[in-house]
């Protein structure tokens, strides 16, 4: 993440001290097993309703 941090810091500087912040909390999908990780990616409700079905 530092390096998109820092190719990002120039022109959007509040973004990448936001993303900074948030790191923790982006990446807490690590601490589950791998084979859930694949569900947290998505942020599609429509697609993991699809993937149950």
């Amino acid at each position: 993440m530092p390096d998109l941090a820092a190719s990002l810091a120039e022109r959007f500087p509040r973004a990448t001290e936001l993303m900074l912040e948030a790191k923790e909390d982006v990446l807490a999908f690590r601490h589950l097993p791998k084979p859930h990780w694949r569900k947290i990616w998505s942020t599609n409700l429509l697609e993991h309703l699809h993937e149950e079905v």
